[in-house]
């Protein structure tokens, strides 16, 4: 017993040595992302993304899935990398790719995904060269992505090498293929994405943006436009608004007399009670829009927002903006019928007032 528990040790403590063998990054080869990431989508569509100072640079024009189902929305990746070899290679490891999908772009969470591609050939003399994804799943609900290429030793040390972040909500992005509160598909395409909110200030300039990367909108009371008295000792304040937004497919019904633009304070069914008791309103701020835009391009309308103040306090402050063909938004019905289900797109920003 005790030659044969001998032995067994003998031959655990090379492994351990070797699961042990320091990993010096100087020693590593040298891989970096380079120029361009690909996607495919549907129909051999392909969309180069150009890689700078780490960052994937997102698109202006969409991109649909390959295939989607209740999980998420499928693309085709392939990525270009260049290599510089290392004089010394340790052994027993491996190189990989890893991506990781997140829900919040602050990364508090645990990750939606976690993906390891391995890779096994490298140019000999070094040089830029490709790997490929088939099919990657991107959920409904990611906003954040980042991808590693990392050195392993048996799982037990890692070496980062390099790192590309997408940093912006690729499915937003690339997919219109809208979904409804419900979790299904919406029965026809969003013809539009919101790109910007912006808050103009009284010369014309911008005061506070949001875009997909931020979600709040801090809009400062002494640059409204204008300020009356309401009733009950209440301030009416009156602020000019941008919206920017690209046109991401083609309506799905021609509309009549035009788009509509509105905002609530609250994105719930339409006429559910507030916890105040109030209707969750919808008010529209423009209609009669024509927007005769190319797939692709984006435009800018403006519009004019109040809001009121009692006691220091606003009373149901915007927290949803949206855009309405009105057509399209007749032939959503169903309950409960939501803004969010009906609209073409729409912002959820966080909107904050300061002095």
């Amino acid at each position: 017993m005790k030659t044969l528990l001998l032995t067994i040790l003998l031959g655990v403590v090379p492994f351990l040595l070797a699961c042990e063998e320091e990993i010096n990054p100087g020693k590593l080869p040298r891989i970096e992302f380079g120029s361009p990431l690909e996607i495919f989508g549907s129909e051999n569509a392909v969309l180069p993304l150009a890689v700078q100072g780490g960052v994937v640079q997102m698109p202006d024009k969409p991109l649909s899935p390959l295939r989607s189902d209740q999980r998420g929305d499928y693309y085709g990746f392939r990525f270009t990398l260049k290599y510089t070899p290392a004089d010394e290679i340790p052994k027993h490891g491996e190189l990989f790719l890893e991506r990781r999908v997140y829900a919040n772009a602050d990364k508090q969470n645990r990750p939606l995904l976690v993906d390891r591609l391995p890779i096994h050939k490298l140019p000999p003399n070094g040089g830029s060269f490709q790997i490929s994804v088939r099919e990657w799943r991107v959920p409904p609900n990611a906003s954040y992505t980042t991808l590693d290429l990392i050195y392993s030793i048996r799982n037990l040390k890692q070496v980062r090498l390099s790192r590309i972040q997408i940093a912006y909500c690729l499915p937003c992005v690339l997919v219109y293929r809208c979904r409804m509160q419900n979790g299904s598909y919406r029965p026809y395409n969003c013809e539009f994405q919101f790109r910007r909110l912006t808050v103009l200030k009284p010369d014309g300039t911008p005061m506070t943006t949001w875009q997909m990367s931020t979600d709040r909108l801090e809009i400062s009371l002494s640059q409204a436009t204008t300020t009356e008295p309401a009733g009950s000792g209440g301030t009416r304040y009156t602020f000019p608004f941008r919206a920017t937004f690209m046109r991401v497919a083609a309506p799905a019904f021609p509309p009549r007399a035009g788009y509509m633009m509105g905002y609530s304070w609250l994105m719930a069914p339409l006429n559910t009670p507030n916890p105040d008791g109030t209707l969750a309103e919808y008010r529209r701020v423009v209609t009669g829009l024509a927007l005769p835009m190319a797939i692709g391009e984006s435009t800018d309308v403006n519009f004019s927002m109040s809001v009121l103040f009692v006691d220091g306090s606003p009373r149901q402050p915007p927290a949803f903006f949206a855009i309405e063909n009105d057509s399209t938004t007749t032939r959503i019905t169903g309950a409960p019928a939501y803004m969010s289900d009906k609209a073409e797109a729409y912002a959820l920003p966080s909107v904050r007032f300061v002095p």
